[in-house]
């Protein structure tokens, strides 16, 4: 586009850093759309005993949840670690991954997540980390699966 005017200036000025804008006032949340949902278990990859800082055994760091699309979901947290990274996310478990059709509402999947969180808590081979972050034995993690899609199929009934 052509420009239609402009204004003298110095190099210095024109070339300056602009100021920073103002800090939003208000919460900004972004809310999935209601829907079809899948459960999903997310294991960090990398040295466990580093990240929580101390010696976790055989343990893996995980979280739970649920999501229209888990691969995209764990994309998402992937995004918010720096591009060089000794830790990584992947998905450990998932609804569409392993040949379940999604659950038809986010209550459905509700009930999944909750009855998956309830067994990550089982001491001593699960604690959590906080929100939907456990520390938790493969064989613990196993049995959270089976528990939290057993629960989202029988919701309601």
């Amino acid at each position: 586009n052509p420009i239609l005017g402009s204004s003298p200036a110095s190099a210095a000025e024109v070339f300056a850093p602009s100021q920073a804008g103002p800090v939003s006032q208000n919460p900004f949340v972004t809310k999935e759309s209601e829907g079809p949902k899948h459960l999903y278990i997310l294991r960090l990859t990398g040295n466990a005993d580093a990240f929580v800082g101390d010696s976790v055994g055989r343990k893996l760091v995980i979280k739970a949840g649920f999501s229209k699309f888990p691969q995209s979901r764990c994309d998402a947290h992937n995004r918010t670690l720096p591009g060089k990274c000794a830790f990584k996310w992947e998905v450990y478990y998932s609804g569409d991954g392993s040949g379940h059709e999604p659950y038809p509402s986010s209550q459905h999947a509700k009930a999944g997540e909750r009855a998956m969180q309830e067994v990550l808590c089982g001491e001593p081979a699960g604690e959590s980390l906080g929100g939907e972050f456990f520390l938790a034995e493969p064989e613990l993690i196993d049995e959270a699966w089976a528990q939290g899609n057993s629960a989202a199929r029988n919701y309601g009934q």
